[in-house]
């Protein structure tokens, strides 16, 4: 039985062999927290932007006797790509919603960044174009108030309306409908690029539910969907 690891810029999660989730923050993590999480399984699979974190994991797999495998760049995935400096993790994403659609579709991926990411067949393959970064609701929010002297610190909350008539109500209104305007702009400008209409949507991430509500577009929200481009990979032996 196998364990993955999803290390992120902001959290950590782990999927342990009976499939429960345990979430810690990247930022001062001790590999040790993990080790009762991790006795249940035979091998762990680990994928990761953070190298250093990535590095002691795996020692930390070494001294509890488990095998390990890390999902890089150089790992065998269900689709091409010609692209440098992408991001392992988007890469993982997109593999997670080829078990899902067949392309053409979209992968979004709404955590503390916002990842929109491009997939498309061409002749007999599966082609990754590329896509777009932008900042999640919680780095607006928090940009918001560390860079004012008055503004508040707020959550992202459904909109009340299209615009506010108080100072809170025009903040969370204008990030919230930023952010969704901006990715159904990139959607759009893509399709056409693309020669393409109706691209599936695949919406992920701690975000994803409540982007989705405001995109008002079709899609499926697919929880944890990096956990599922990891197995695929790691079960075709790609890792």
């Amino acid at each position: 039985m196998s364990a993955y690891i999803d290390i992120g810029n902001s959290n950590i999660k782990v999927m342990d062999e009976k499939l429960c989730i345990h979430v810690f923050q990247t930022k001062n993590f001790e590999p040790k927290n993990i080790t009762n999480v991790l006795l249940g399984s035979d091998n762990v699979v680990i994928v990761g932007v953070v190298s250093d974190v990535v590095t002691n994991i795996g020692v930390l797999c070494q001294n509890l006797g488990k095998s390990f495998s890390v999902i890089s760049l150089k790992s065998k995935l269900s689709f091409k790509h010609n692209l440098e400096g992408i991001g392992i993790d988007r890469l993982v994403a997109v593999e997670g919603g080829i078990t899902f659609f067949d392309p053409p579709f979209v992968v979004i991926d709404a955590g503390t960044a916002i990842t929109v990411d491009f997939v498309v067949k061409e002749g007999e393959s599966y082609v990754f174009k590329g896509g777009v970064i932008i900042p999640g609701f919680e780095l607006c929010f928090k940009s918001l108030n560390d860079y004012t002297a008055l503004l508040p610190r707020l959550k992202p909350i459904p909109p009340k309306g299209i615009y506010g008539t108080d100072t809170m109500n025009a903040m969370n209104c204008g990030i919230c409908f930023t952010i969704a305007g901006g990715i159904k702009d990139v959607i759009k400008r893509t399709e056409d690029n693309l020669g393409l209409s109706n691209m599936k949507i695949i919406i992920t991430g701690g975000a994803g539910k409540f982007l989705g509500n405001l995109l008002e577009l079709k899609h499926e929200y697919v929880e944890n969907l990096i956990f599922r481009g990891m197995m695929n990979i790691y079960n075709g032996r790609g890792a």
